[in-house]
């Protein structure tokens, strides 16, 4: 089912008239993937759709044209805000999974985290994702879930620290993305960034928002994790424990924060003898008790 979000987030998406300075010269794109009459058509389509509620579900169009997909989210990031999601098609309804993603659960998300670091382009989800990140809670507590085998995305980087993630999904029932269909996306990466961009200005002008707007960010994680500890963990232990909760190995941990492995695998030994457990799986059963429940 397709929607707007509403309900989980303060976006507003306001029609306007292109007017309101989009202009043909704003339509630059190329394609090379494909030749494609019918996808080069979309291509226009969706231009002449900026600004208007028919923008979304045309860029939907423009992508199923080139590798299909069972599942879409739209989000914007924005660095202390909690998550807009102008545009979802989901495939398997999670309202748990959605509760506890508001709450702070998106702070571990690849696409998040690729966001951060200023990532942009056409990424694949092994591209972006810690090395165990099929190990790590948000794996288990949002992709498994909603049944997701395969995911592939644009990140654009916008005004004011916004990061925009256009997110295809495939669910158990198809093949992952291959790598024809990941070049031919890859071949739209500059068009779907100046189509976002151009949409999003004329949105916000018409609305008189900014991506500063919205309800602020709780860092309820970040909070629950030092809970957990109950001063028990130093600082180094509580990044570390950041890190192996998001799926990343020692090796991983270790190069994210130019510490040896052999000094990391200290520090985990540290944590699992202080919050009473003794693997991984120990690990993330006390994070889930303590982070959403």
């Amino acid at each position: 089912m397709a929607y707007t979000v509403s309900s989980l987030s303060d976006q507003r998406t306001v029609p306007v008239s292109n007017s309101m300075g989009f202009h043909s010269s704003d339509r630059e794109f190329s394609i090379n993937s494909t030749g494609d009459a019918s996808i080069l058509d979309s291509i226009g389509s969706l231009f002449e759709t900026v600004a208007t509620d028919a923008f979304y579900p045309c860029l939907v169009d423009v992508l199923r044209k080139v590798a299909y997909f069972d599942d879409l989210a739209i989000i914007i990031f924005r660095s202390t805000k909690v998550p807009m999601f102008p545009y979802l098609e989901l495939a398997v309804s999670t309202p748990d999974a959605n509760t506890a993603y508001l709450q702070g659960l998106y702070t571990q998300s690849p696409w998040y985290d690729y966001c951060q670091k200023g990532g942009g382009g056409f990424k694949t989800l092994r591209e972006v994702a810690p090395d165990g990140f099929f190990e790590s809670s948000y794996y288990y507590k949002c992709m498994m879930p909603a049944h997701l085998k395969d995911e592939v995305a644009f990140a654009i980087q916008g005004e004011s620290g916004a990061g925009y993630v256009i997110c295809m999904g495939r669910t158990r029932v198809l093949p992952p993305f291959s790598k024809d269909e990941t070049r031919q996306l890859e071949a739209l990466t500059s068009t779907i960034r100046q189509a976002i961009l151009s949409h999003n200005r004329l949105c916000k002008v018409a609305a008189g928002v900014t991506d500063s707007d919205g309800a602020d960010s709780t860092s309820a994680i970040a909070t629950k994790l030092k809970n957990i500890a109950s001063n028990m963990l130093t600082e180094r232990e509580l990044e570390i424990l950041g890190y192996l909760i998001r799926g990343y190995s020692s090796k991983g941990c270790a190069r994210e924060l130019d510490i040896s492995p052999a000094t990391e695998r200290v520090h985990r030994k540290n944590i699992y003898q202080k919050l009473g457990v003794n693997s991984q799986s120990g690990l993330l059963a006390r994070v889930f008790d303590t982070l959403f429940t």
